[in-house]
This record gives structure tokens, C-alpha cells and sequence, in this order.
């Protein structure tokens, strides 16, 4: 979901009202099971369906959980930040302050689109725009299927090519951090082993966030790249 789309959705869950404090709300942060944020007597109220299928749920921000007793409405909110406390609040009404404030966290962010030949970096003083974007491409041969010796050298080739880009990434990485520090947040997105070296090589300690969504560099712009970023995920439970 957008961050337009999440602010829809969260003005129609706000709106809900019961006539009896059986509306549950839970924060849990990045994890935490909902057992060990509500009291057992509360717990219980809730499907063990449910909860084992909160509890399948893994992620790095955490989840808000929205649940009402009769099983009208039961899903999860992953937001695009972490959550720090955990809590819950057993009401007439669903509690999303909380996750509202989350969403409008302002933070200096570092945004790292990696992949073998396409990259992109992107600083945003806000979550509105990117104040600096940097798409760096180089030519990396495709993967070798063949067997023997010519994929040996074929795949060591290729993995000249990706370490090449990736200084390439990095010299401009280095020049986007010495322009913007300091930086409060970073969200990386992109191919495993790339995300990983870049970790290691990052000359920052800030929070780290690993987004999931499937960007491609070439055919997205930088509107859309932070967008997709600050998304949020939502699971119909």
C-alpha cells in the first residue's frame, strides 16, 4: 500500500466505532509475538488461527495488528519503519496514532536499489521527493549456462563485471554521504549478495531497513522508487 493509500485506509479504520470495547489493536515490534505483548485472559480472545498466522509473519519494522473479537476484521499492518515499543489497547474504537506517527517519521534517508548492472541511490531530507538520485549502470554479462572451463571463466568474467560496478556505486555512494550527512535511516532493496557487501562497506551506523519489493531500476523512476519504499504491506488474516 502507498502512503496515500495506507492514509485511506487508515481514516476508514479510525472510523469504525463499537457499541462495546471489543475492537483490539497490538504493536509489535520487529520480533515480538503477540503472546508476549498481551495478558493470556486477552490472548485467548483471540482465534488460534489467528495468531499463528501473526506469528508466521517476519519482518523488519514489525507489525500493527487490528483485530475485532467477533472476526469481523483481522489483519496486519507492516509499516515502513520500525516500531519501538510494543503495546495494545482493547477498545471501542482501533488505536492508529501510533502507526499515523510512524508513517510521518521524518528522518534524513539513505534509499540503495542494488543490482548487478543497474543501481540506484537516493537522498531524501523527507519522505515527499529525493533531494539528490544517482542511477548508475555498467554492462555486466548475463549468467552462463554451459558447464566446463568456459563457464568458469565466463562467471569470473562476470564477476569482474559486478565488482567493477559496484565501486562504481560507491563512488558515488561516497560523494552522495559526504553532500548529505548525516543520515538517519537507510533502505536497501535489490540482490542479496550485493545488499550484503554494501552492509560491510557502508561507512555509516545508522538503522538499516531490508525492503522485499521488486524494483527495477531501468523502468522505475525516482518518484516511484521512494514511494515503493515507504510502503507498507497489509495481510488479511
Amino acid at each position: 500500500m502507498s502512503p496515500a493509500a495506507i492514509q485511506a485506509y487508515l481514516s476508514k479504520l479510525s472510523s469504525l466505532h463499537s457499541p462495546s470495547n471489543d475492537l483490539l489493536t497490538a504493536y509489535l515490534p520487529p520480533g515480538t509475538r503477540l503472546s508476549a505483548v498481551l495478558p493470556e485472559k486477552t490472548l485467548d480472545l483471540v482465534k488460534e488461527e489467528t495468531r499463528s498466522l501473526l506469528d508466521r509473519l517476519e519482518t523488519e519494522t514489525g507489525i500493527v495488528f487490528f483485530y475485532d473479537l467477533h472476526n469481523v476484521i483481522s489483519e496486519a499492518i507492516v509499516p515502513p519503519f520500525p516500531l519501538t515499543s510494543p503495546a495494545w489497547y482493547l477498545q471501542n474504537n482501533f488505536e492508529v496514532t501510533p502507526l499515523e506517527e510512524n508513517l510521518s517519521s521524518s528522518c534524513r534517508l539513505l534509499v540503495l536499489v542494488l543490482h548487478a548492472g543497474e543501481s540506484f541511490i537516493g537522498f531524501a531530507s523527507d519522505s515527499l521527493t529525493f533531494d539528490t538520485q544517482e542511477f548508475i549502470k555498467s554492462s555486466v554479462k548475463e549468467k552462463h549456462s554451459k558447464g566446463g572451463f568456459s563457464q568458469r571463466r565466463f562467471e569470473r568474467l562476470r564477476e569482474e563485471d559486478i565488482a567493477h560496478h559496484m565501486d562504481k556505486v560507491f563512488e558515488a555512494l561516497d560523494k552522495v554521504l559526504e553532500e548529505n550527512s548525516p543520515i538517519d535511516c537507510v533502505i536497501m532493496n535489490g540482490d542479496t549478495p550485493l545488499i550484503r557487501e554494501a552492509e560491510k562497506r557502508l561507512p555509516l551506523s545508522p538503522e538499516i531497513i531490508e525492503k522485499p519489493a521488486d524494483i527495477k531500476v531501468e523502468k522505475t523512476g525516482g518518484e516511484e522508487i521512494l514511494r515503493t519504499v515507504l510502503s507498507s504491506r497489509r495481510y488479511l488474516l
